[in-house]
């Protein structure tokens, strides 16, 4: 967008045009969003340098998000201090950061059905921790209504220009 804001764009069944969120609609769009609770899984390894930026980037974009949330950081077997690093800000910043140490490298998928597993949510965002996490695409996922519709898998993709784009993967039993 001209602007500078990033756009979220849903992808709608028929070629349907798709909608395009400003800041505005976000936010009034977080306000009406059905009772849940969110866990964000992001697994890790060998990223100390990530750490504080991580939990501190995170903490900023969910800080004023209406329902119960919590984030997962799985370190997956690091040897660098990752996990160590974790533990010591996860204690900083509350009982809704929570922190899995895998006993060795399992590898990214083995981390992030860790931290599913371990999830408390309703609704279940995975992000890599490498780059930290753009939070406003999060905050954008969040806010585009895509958790108050019966699906089980959510694809978000995110193009050279920033622009993001949501597709709703309906389950065998909701499929219409």
């Amino acid at each position: 967008m001209s602007d500078g804001t990033r756009a979220l764009t849903p992808t709608r069944p028929g070629g349907a045009e798709p909608d395009v969120l400003g800041d505005e609609e976000v936010a009034r769009s977080l306000t009406v969003l059905p009772p849940h609770r969110l866990s964000v899984v992001v697994p890790m390894f060998n990223e100390i340098d990530n750490v504080k930026p991580l939990l501190n980037t995170m903490q900023a974009a969910l800080a004023d998000y209406p329902q119960p949330w919590e984030l997962i950081v799985v370190d997956d077997g690091s040897v660098d201090g990752t996990g160590a690093a974790l533990q010591r800000e996860a204690a900083l910043a509350g009982p809704h950061v929570r922190v899995l140490r895998l006993t060795r490298n399992f590898r990214q998928t083995a981390a992030m059905q860790a931290g599913i597993d371990a999830a408390r949510g309703d609704v279940i965002v995975t992000m890599d921790g490498t780059p930290v996490p753009d939070v406003d695409t999060l905050q954008r996922l969040l806010a585009a209504d895509a958790i108050a519709r019966p699906i089980e898998v959510l694809i978000v993709r995110r193009d050279r220009t920033l622009n993001v784009t949501v597709t709703p993967v309906e389950s065998a039993g909701n499929a219409g």
